[in-house]
């Protein structure tokens, strides 16, 4: 449930003041995975809340949330709750009329069995505020719902065999939040004009239509919701009564003065001239979010770029998807001023994507380009060159200086990421480059543009089959001695898969420094691991064929990997995403398990420093002298020998050197903090156990008294 949508924050940086309180005070950690950090509830205190809650059946807080229940509470427990949760279950029926006076907040989602609703069942509980009914499997809500008139927040989401919205929806004048996201309903009655206190309204139009005549939604609703904050209306590309109606409403949108979010489908780009209010003063700059879905296109069923990238876009602040475009229109431009996000799927015309104007993209952070089959390159640097008047030097502006995330699929006449002169500043920002099927690609990194990429953390590029090298040197006088510096000083994970004609990494370029990660798969011509490519100090894995691995040419480097046991051999009879998806989710696993528990206190702290001791003389030890040339290698990073059950299996040589190779880390402020957390932790163990003593004897009083009935 998101805080802003339900009433109880207003604003963004309120609930990150909230989420930074609760990892300070230990009952959250922050952590990361791939590209994002999250935070969530510490172990400890996750288990005790467990432990605690399952004895409060009599509480006023009934939590029953994903205890495989198959029938619903006794009718005491609804007589008593404040508040009833009950999701995730597997229940089957509802009670006909339960008895609940005091219920304020009722869950009841992904019960994936519950089919239908009792005509009565809400008929006694008349001060319910919360209800969330998403992904059940109802067809239709009883006339019982209608007299929740202190309803405030309603969740329908994924109900997918829920095809009509009652107009006695417009009884519940209380309402703030109505989710219709993912239901099939086919039109919205014009009763939803009365829920004046709507600050919140998500609706999919994705069902079918025996009168396609009928309006999606009707003329002036929209405007009456003046409260409105947040506005998503999902439809279905396909659907022709939404291309005629959707003009007038994009004009209702643009005159509520609150919104803060939009999410909206336009098939033509001419209606964003809507979004200017009287040719001055601009919708974009009122909007916290939002993600424009620009150009007509028909709806896939499935689509040829992966999964995960389209989450990762949907998560982005303010986004837009142009679709089968043509041109430069104006108004895209204008809207990408305001973009951090774009899409560009399959555009028709465009050759590069800096004819979108440099000045256009200056917020952008994350970028994907798909099927746009005429770009041969992304930005021409040559068109940007500029010379000043007083000593006739160049210069040029800072291209796509915010950009963050870049993703390149199916190009397929895409030849270079950059061509012509790189100002400093340019792509300085960028920390993941994903290159997916580009068949007539040769230059990824030019040596300029490789002095601008300290930011870069992952590169991806499969399938890209005139590659020979990651970057390329073009002036015969950059084949001189390379200077004493190291490129891509941040990049950690590198994959490179089906790359036939791969010879190198690097043209002998020194990079990566804090490289963990390396995945080659189908790179026949890739004869070494040069020691004078690789000097990363962190390895943790390198991942390919087990023939290849074997037939790879003798290297210092080379001799490193098989020290420390990091090669994990990929099965050419088995998915390759699948199997590169489960090393990673391993590797996370055991750094999560490598990290000090919560609950082992000062002693094992203080056992670990002979080991931190001894890893320092071990690493003295392996230090190479300077005339070695070989760049030096200290002992990497390690996978454990120990593996839970359900978790991949790796070689035995692995785990058995690297459970040799682990070397705890700690520093004094880790043992401050940790020690705080141990403290807050056991003092918040005492409080749940006295408590759960009280919930122990109360709940066998219930059961008892259960039991004589």
């Amino acid at each position: 449930m998101h805080w802003h949508s339900c009433g109880a924050v207003q604003v963004r940086q309120t609930s990150e003041q909230i989420v930074g309180d609760l990892v300070n005070a230990f009952l959250l950690e922050s952590f990361q995975y791939g590209d994002s950090d999250f935070v969530r509830m510490r172990r400890e205190i996750h288990e005790e809340l467990l432990n605690f809650l399952r004895f409060e059946s009599c509480s006023p807080f009934l939590r029953l949330g994903g205890w495989g229940l198959i029938e619903p509470p006794k009718d005491e427990a609804w007589e008593k709750a404040n508040e009833m949760h009950l999701m995730n279950n597997k229940l089957l029926e509802l009670p006909t009329s339960p008895h609940g006076s005091q219920l304020k907040v009722l869950f009841l989602q992904s019960n994936h069995h519950l089919r239908a609703i009792p005509p009565m069942f809400f008929e006694c509980l008349p001060v319910l505020q919360i209800l969330d009914l998403s992904y059940t499997r109802i067809r239709s809500l009883p006339q019982s719902l209608f007299k929740l008139f202190e309803l405030r927040i309603f969740f329908l989401r994924g109900c997918e065999l829920l095809m009509e919205l009652p107009p006695e929806v417009g009884k519940l004048g209380n309402l703030e939040v109505l989710n219709l996201e993912g239901t099939k309903i086919i039109n919205l009655p014009i009763d939803v004009e009365r829920l004046t206190k709507l600050k919140c309204l998500n609706v999919s139009f994705h069902g079918y239509r025996k009168n396609q005549s009928s309006t999606l939604i009707p003329r002036n609703v929209i405007q009456q919701l003046f409260q409105l904050q947040e506005l998503r209306i999902d439809v279905n590309p396909d659907d022709e009564q939404w291309n005629a109606t959707m003009e007038d409403i994009v004009k209702e949108v643009c005159s509520l003065k609150q919104l803060e979010a939009l999410k909206i489908y336009l098939p033509q780009v001419a209606p964003l001239d809507h979004f200017m209010r009287n040719g001055t003063s601009s919708v974009y700059t009122s909007l916290v979010h939002f993600r424009f879905v620009v150009g007509s296109h028909h709806s896939r069923i499935i689509s040829r770029l992966p999964n995960e990238l389209a989450i990762k876009f949907e998560l982005q602040a303010r986004s837009l998807k142009y679709v089968n475009g043509e041109g430069i229109p104006s108004q895209i431009k204008e809207v990408l001023q305001h973009c951090t996000a774009l899409f560009l799927d399959r555009h028709l015309t465009l050759t590069k994507l800096s004819e979108f104007g440099i000045g256009n993209m200056k917020k952008l952070e994350f970028c994907v380009l798909g099927e746009c089959y005429k770009i041969e390159t992304i930005v021409d640097g040559a068109e940007n060159c500029k010379q000043r008047e007083d000593d006739g030097d160049f210069y040029g502006e800072n291209i796509l200086g915010s950009l963050q995330f870049l993703r390149l699929h199916y190009m397929k006449n895409l030849v270079s990421i950059w061509k012509g002169p790189v100002w400093r500043g340019c792509l300085s920002s960028l920390k993941s480059l994903t290159l997916h099927e580009c068949p007539q690609l040769t230059t990824i990194f030019t040596l300029g543009l490789l002095e601008n990429l300290n930011s870069l953390e992952e590169l991806v590029a499969e399938w890209c089959p005139e590659i020979n090298s990651i970057v390329t040197l073009e002036d015969p006088a950059e084949h001189k001695p390379f200077p004493l510096r190291t490129y891509l000083p941040n990049l950690r994970k590198i994959s490179l898969h089906f790359m036939p004609k791969l010879v190198n990494i690097s043209s002998g370029l020194p990079i990566a420094p804090k490289l963990e990660w390396m995945s080659f798969y189908n790179c026949p011509c890739l004869g070494t691991l040069s020691d004078k490519e690789f000097c990363s100090i962190s390895i943790n894995v390198i991942i390919g064929e087990a023939d290849w691995w074997r037939s790879l040419e003798w290297s210092s480097f080379f001799g490193f990997a098989h020290q420390h046991n990091v090669f994990v051999p990929i099965k050419r009879d088995e998915d390759l995403t699948t199997q590169l998806e489960e090393i990673e989710n391993q590797l996370l696993a055991q750094r999560q398990e490598r990290k000090p528990s919560q609950q082992s206190g000062e002693a094992e702290r203080q056992e670990r420093k002979p080991s931190q001791q001894s890893g320092e003389t071990e690493r003295k030890e392996r230090k190479p002298s300077q005339q070695s040339g070989s760049g030096g290698f200290i002992k990497a990073p390690a996978f454990e020998a120990t593996t839970a059950s359900k978790k991949m299996k790796l070689p035995a040589n692995m785990r058995e050197g690297n459970a040799k190779a682990t070397v705890a880390k700690g520093d004094d402020d880790d043992e401050e903090v940790d020690a705080k957390a141990d403290d807050f932790i056991n003092k918040f163990k005492q409080q749940l156990k006295l408590q759960r003593l009280d919930s122990t004897i109360r709940y066998k009083e219930m059961i008892g008294r259960g039991s004589g009935k």
